[in-house]
This record gives structure tokens, sequence and C-alpha cells, in this order.
């Protein structure tokens, strides 16, 4: 073999390699939502992806106040046409408080309970309660 080829096919091995090792690495698990990356513009709305399969966007001009009782339960308040009550429940959720406080997520989406494979680490929207704002 030419010394070319042993370099051609020493490098061909190592992509080979490198491929397999990453496929046998575990994913990582990534959140129920979607924050914006760095350079993005932040969202004018929100939007809201249930078990059933809706869709619902609300803007963020609505939102008025985020509550995090503690990292399983968040509460916004949306003031628009009709006063609403969001209730996310799940687990690690302080760090979508945050980014929702800011305006920075685009959209959360509810998870099965059948679908849970992530580790008790990882952060769960496991129910989204949408009802009339208590007065």
């Amino acid at each position: 073999m030419t010394p070319a080829s042993r370099a051609f096919a020493d490098v061909r091995r190592e992509q080979i390699l490198r491929s397999r090792q990453q496929m046998v690495a575990a994913p990582a698990a990534s959140p129920p939502w979607r924050s914006i990356q760095s350079g993005e513009m932040p969202p004018l709305m929100f939007q809201l992806r249930l078990l059933s399969g809706e869709l619902i966007c609300y803007p963020y001009s609505d939102l008025r106040e985020v509550r995090c009782k503690d990292a399983g339960c968040i509460q916004l308040g949306l003031h628009g046409i009709m006063p609403l009550l969001i209730t996310f429940e799940g687990r690690h959720l302080r760090d979508l408080a945050e980014l929702l406080s800011c305006g920075l997520v685009n959209w959360i989406q509810e998870q099965s309970d059948r679908e849970d494979h992530d580790p008790e680490t990882a952060p769960r929207i496991s129910q989204i309660r949408i009802e009339k704002y208590p007065k």
C-alpha cells in the first residue's frame, strides 16, 4: 500500500469509529420547550402543544404574571380579551419559568406518561391546564 492510500484508509477508519461512538452515546434529554437561540429575535407569541394535538398561541403582550410555586408548578396570568390562568405541572420547571418571564420561549409541549424515557433529573411537563382567571 502506498503512503497516500494508507493515509486515506486511516482517515476513513477514524471517521467510521468516531461516528459509531456518537451513535452509542446516549442522547441528551431535550426539554419539552424550545427557547430562542442566540442571535434570534424574541418571539411575539408562544405556542402550547397539547396532547390532544391542539396548538394554541398566546401573545407575550397579554402575559401579566408568572408564578412559580415550586419546581413542579408554574402559573401564567394572561390578561387579554378574556383573562386566563395557564398552569403547567411537571418537574424541574424553574428554568422554564425564568425563560417565560423574559419572553424567550417559542413553544411548550405537554408530554404523555407513556413517553417517559427521560431520567428523573430531566424537565417534564405532564399537564397543561387552561382555565378562566379566578376573580
